[in-house]
């Protein structure tokens, strides 16, 4: 059941549909936010930049949540009818915040829209309802457990619950920049810098329940939001220094009693790309780990 500031939809004559791709009606309540305010400085004559990871210099936005539903009525006029009385309502929860509840969760959001309504026949249609959560408190845990290789700050992808699938525009050049010039003759011939280099990785989530696949994706989150920039090991042998300022999206979600899958993605911005003199090594070049092989230069970083 699914409720609207504490009223059901049903009592609106609305009957909660599926996402795309998904068995559920919701969408878009798993997501970590985007930050906001300035997330680094580009400095002109560099082809770096200097990201703001300091605790007091990160915050984060809201995320918007979608439901889709269905309308049954008689016949088109009863359905149009059902469909304005419905917005009437919407109408009169424009000032605030209000719950919007169902089985997997409750989340206090103000209405954005309730659009497209796509009739199709005989008094039956469809409408998605989109809804914006303002305030997103990341909270959760690290994993105990830190296995080392392809991961991020030592954690393994598996460590975090996670399934890595693919890797996107990891080699990719960075987009470049023109700086200032100007010329009133001819076409400007001026120094080119290099923007940051940005890639996806792609996740699959597969957890034995909701609340463990909850978890899974709030942990992933709160280690994502912690201060300083995550060590990203790649299978492709790489180690990047990266931060995440456009948070991640959960999508296919499917939730059954003993199993719940989802597909999540990630953009990182990279800082650089690690090579040996960025890691602790000994007098003869060597790498410095501990027992379970894992860089003391990761373990560092999270103290």
């Amino acid at each position: 059941m699914y409720f609207i500031n504490n009223i059901p939809f049903s009592d609106f004559g609305l009957v909660p549909g599926r996402a795309s791709n998904s068995n559920i009606a919701i969408s878009g309540c798993w997501d970590m936010p985007e930050r906001i305010g300035k997330t680094h400085h580009v400095w002109e004559e560099s082809n770096e930049i200097e990201p703001y990871l300091r605790a007091d210099e990160i915050f984060f936005g809201g995320r918007d949540i979608n439901v889709f539903c269905w309308l049954n009525e008689l016949d088109r006029p009863r359905f149009i009818e059902k469909i304005q009385s419905f917005y009437t309502v919407l109408d009169g929860l424009q000032n605030g915040l209000f719950p919007l509840r169902c089985p997997l969760g409750e989340w206090m959001v103000q209405i954005v829209d309730a659009q497209p309504v796509n009739y199709l026949n005989k008094g039956y249609g469809n409408i998605q309802l989109k809804f914006r959560q303002p305030v997103v408190e990341i909270n959760g845990s690290l994993p105990v457990t830190a296995s080392g290789g392809v991961g991020m700050d030592g954690y393994s992808f598996g460590d975090l619950g996670m399934v890595k699938q693919l890797t996107k525009n990891q080699a990719d050049r960075a987009s470049s920049r023109q700086l200032e010039t100007v010329s009133y003759s001819r076409e400007v011939i001026g120094k080119v810098r290099r923007e940051s280099r940005e890639f996806t990785l792609d996740f699959f989530i597969d957890q034995p329940s909701y609340p463990e696949f909850k978890s899974c994706v709030e942990n992933f989150a709160y280690l994502l939001s912690r201060p300083n920039a995550r060590t990203l090991r790649l299978d492709d042998n790489t180690t990047r220094e990266v931060f995440a300022k456009d948070g991640f999206q959960v999508s296919d979600v499917r939730v059954s009693t003993n199993r719940v899958t989802a597909f999540l993605s990630i953009r990182f911005t990279e800082i650089r790309m690690l090579e040996n003199w960025n890691l602790l090594m000994d007098n003869g070049g060597l790498v410095l780990v501990d027992k379970h092989g894992q860089s003391l230069t990761e373990i560092l970083k999270r103290f």
